[in-house]
């Protein structure tokens, strides 16, 4: 959500809390969200010193006090817990990023083991919504042709985690697509507030979550200072100089096209053998 010293208006914690919303934050980095705590119901921030002394793994802190909330939050008609984990810092060295990645993966998933199981005793009295997402992408390790020209565009780093479960639904998952911008606009729609609530882009992809509901949007853009890229459902065009490409009417040049899903670390352009495709994204 936007940060309250970079948008004018009204947060998506303050507007939530307006309208009755109990909102609550657990936050191991209150640095990356500034004066935006200052917008929740509660803020609890907590100390990653502590949990070294205590000998606590990444994220069990944070899953133990966000089990702690859900508990007090049971009687309360509506409410919102939002956890903010740090995230692994980049490491310039590989071979020292591996291990770390490793157990902060590990850690994460039984983490959220214990975290969907505590959940799950809430939902015989209530309907939840289940998200968990990133701010990025970045997949770990890469193969040796997306390390060596280190492509920003490039899907596994791009390609931004979403994690969605509703109590009531079971769809299993999607091949929709959605954005970080979507995330104000779906919580204003869970909770029953008008997208205009606040200023914020996006749209609500809670609807994609029943059945037989449509897509929110049938392609994503996305780009860098550098270049731009256009994803569909079956292709997915990266242009690394796109007013060079836009000026281009006789061919696909300056761009590289990939087959979707099928060539996910995208290897293969296949620019030359759709042309027409090529021109039209």
């Amino acid at each position: 959500f936007p940060r309250a010293d970079a948008w004018a208006g009204a947060t998506l914690p303050a507007v939530l809390k307006s309208h009755g919303v109990e909102t609550r934050c657990i936050c191991e980095a209150p640095e990356q969200l500034g004066k935006l705590l200052d917008d929740f119901s509660t803020a609890v921030t907590l100390d990653a010193a502590d949990a070294v002394r205590e000998g606590l793994p990444n994220a069990e802190q944070l899953v133990d006090e966000a089990i702690r909330q859900l508990r007090t939050l049971k009687d309360s008609p509506r409410w919102l817990l939002w956890l903010h984990a740090r995230g692994l810092p980049p490491s310039p060295d590989e071979s020292e990023q591996q291990p770390a990645v490793s157990e902060t993966m590990t850690a994460l998933d039984e983490g959220l083991g214990r975290l969907l199981a505590a959940v799950k005793e809430l939902e015989s009295d209530e309907e939840l919504l289940f998200v968990v997402t990133a701010a990025r992408g970045d997949l770990p390790p890469y193969p040796a042709v997306i390390q060596q020209d280190a492509r920003p565009l490039a899907e596994p780093r791009v390609h931004t985690p979403l994690l969605a479960r509703l109590s009531s639904a079971d769809r299993g998952r999607r091949r929709s697509f959605v954005q970080t911008v979507d995330l104000a606009p779906t919580l204003l729609d869970w909770f029953q507030r008008p997208p205009e609530s606040m200023r914020c882009e996006g749209r609500s992809w809670l609807p994609a979550l029943g059945a037989g509901s449509e897509d929110p949007r049938a392609y994503v853009c996305y780009g860098d200072t550098r270049g731009a890229a256009i994803r569909t459902a079956d292709f997915c065009l990266v242009a690394d100089d796109l007013e060079a490409a836009a000026q281009e009417t006789s061919g696909p040049h300056g761009v590289r096209l990939f087959v979707k899903p099928d060539d996910f670390w995208e290897v293969d352009d296949a620019a030359a053998q759709f042309p027409e495709q090529a021109i039209e994204l």
